[in-house]
């Protein structure tokens, strides 16, 4: 009687909870996935927000090809405190 307790009772230690599921590999390796595209898409958000956009192109009176930023203020507003002149 006391062999089968003691049995169990090292049985229980040794073995693992049932409510406590063990990440598998391919668990694993789909969240590292999910995680490396959401990186992905977060610097590349980040790269087309850095990146000058401009207006459609406009022929002025002298025949000139006018090209305008569509936000001016952004780039002006950067040189005046110096970032962005790293380049």
């Amino acid at each position: 009687m006391k062999f089968i307790i003691l049995c169990l009772v090292v049985l229980s230690l040794t073995t693992h909870p049932i409510g406590v599921d063990a990440q598998t590999p391919k668990d694993k390796a789909q969240e590292l996935a999910h995680e490396g595209i959401k990186n992905l898409m977060q610097a590349l958000r980040l790269m087309i927000e850095h990146i000058p956009q401009y207006e459609l192109p406009v022929l002025n009176k002298n025949g000139d090809i006018v090209i305008k930023r569509k936000y001016p203020h952004e780039s002006t507003h950067k040189k005046k405190k110096g970032i962005g002149n790293d380049i």
